[in-house]
């Protein structure tokens, strides 16, 4: 268990209470912000060495072995930073977002109808294949 969590950074206290002071901002970030006590980043980094195997492994880690962890200590409510987040989260939506996905989905929709504008995990995303190349 020791290997699934190596490399957790865990800020609390004092470093997340300013999140709080804009509770009442209507904004993109997920509502779970406002209310965080702690800030957890989990880093799986590879070597410039690494072949494409031990990339793709690192790059799946977090999902594979790593995010139940996760989402056991923080529990159901929780939310995710998208900038920090993982881009195979299968729940990005729920997760990135919470509530604000229909608002923001509508706000790109009206802006960028053709999807010009994609990136993965992010608005209107899970319209498109998971390597960007077309929709579905």
């Amino acid at each position: 268990m020791a290997d699934d969590i190596a490399g957790v950074n865990i800020n609390s206290g004092k470093s997340c209470s300013w999140w709080s002071a804009n509770i009442g901002i209507s904004s993109a970030i997920h509502p779970a912000w406002h209310t965080a006590k702690n800030h957890f980043i989990v880093v799986n980094p590879w070597d410039d060495s690494a072949s494409a195997a031990e990339i793709a492994a690192s790059q799946t880690k977090f999902q594979d072995s790593q995010a139940a962890i996760i989402k056991w200590i923080l529990g159901p409510n929780a939310g995710l930073y998208s900038n920090e987040g993982d881009i195979f989260e299968p729940s990005f939506q729920k997760t990135f977002y919470g509530p604000n996905y229909t608002k923001l989905s509508a706000i790109k929709t009206k802006y960028n109808p053709k999807d010009l504008f994609i990136v993965t995990a992010g608005m209107g995303s899970e319209r498109w294949h998971t390597t960007g190349t077309c929709t579905l």
